[in-house]
């Protein structure tokens, strides 16, 4: 059941950014909202690893390996958007490190 809902988020998350994308491109967006947009899409990739992550666990791939990959995910988020995610204040940086050193 914890893979048809893993399956269920993937394909939602990748709805979205489908829709997002599209609407994007027929709007005339200031730059600062582009910027916005750039990084909600980033998200919602980080979102989509951290989901392909959870079906891999929920297939019986190793879950060590899977927890390493969606961390990885969440640190180059963070490294490309470091204003939204100071180091050791961002909810994210606090779960990806603990992720990594329960791994």
């Amino acid at each position: 059941m914890r893979a048809e809902i893993a399956e269920l988020l993937a394909e939602l998350l990748a709805d979205i950014v489908i829709d997002v994308e599209v609407v994007a491109r027929e709007l005339n967006l200031r730059d600062a909202m582009r910027e916005r947009l750039r990084r909600a899409l980033d998200r919602l990739d980080c979102a989509q690893a951290v989901s392909s992550s959870m079906r891999a666990m929920a297939a019986g791939i190793e879950e060590e390996e899977a927890v390493r990959e969606a961390a990885h995910t969440v640190q180059m988020l963070a490294a490309e958007w470091p204003g939204d995610y100071p180091e050791e204040a961002a909810a994210e940086w606090r779960c990806a490190d603990r992720e990594m050193r329960t791994a």
